[in-house]
């Protein structure tokens, strides 16, 4: 005699399946979408000196958009504010770093230890006295 039961993975997969098929998994975009959907009150709302926070509270309620503040907060710097994710410095370009200047050998000769102690200098050996 044969058994036609089914091990617990075939049921697994069946059950698996099943669910997928009832449950379709939301897109990677649906946030994207929502956001480009109000983009342009929401533009006009910071441009009238609105917080992003109060911006998307409101949409949130209203059920406008459904996703965390974090989200929103990253699409607004990326298609309103026109900054990449990673680059979240208040809108500014970066600035270029000035290339170091190197001095003349007739400038190295000339400089005395007065001109060369400017700022902190640190020393590794403490002096008591400085301490107290």
């Amino acid at each position: 005699m044969e058994t036609t039961e089914k091990t617990f993975l075939e049921k697994l997969a069946e059950y698996a399946k099943a669910q997928n098929a009832a449950r379709p998994r939301p897109r990677k975009d649906k946030n994207v979408v929502e956001f480009l959907a109000v983009r342009s009150d929401i533009q006009k709302a910071i441009e009238d000196g609105y917080s992003v926070k109060i911006i998307w509270e409101l949409l949130q309620r209203e059920e406008k958009i459904t996703y965390q503040y974090e989200t929103f907060a990253k699409h607004v710097r990326r298609h309103i504010k026109g900054l990449k994710t990673d680059q979240k410095n208040s809108g500014a370009k970066p600035k270029e770093k000035p290339k170091p200047t190197i001095p003349d050998k007739t400038e190295a000769m000339t400089t005395t230890p007065e001109t060369e102690k400017r700022g902190f200098i640190w020393n590794p050996k403490s002096d008591p006295k400085d301490l107290f």
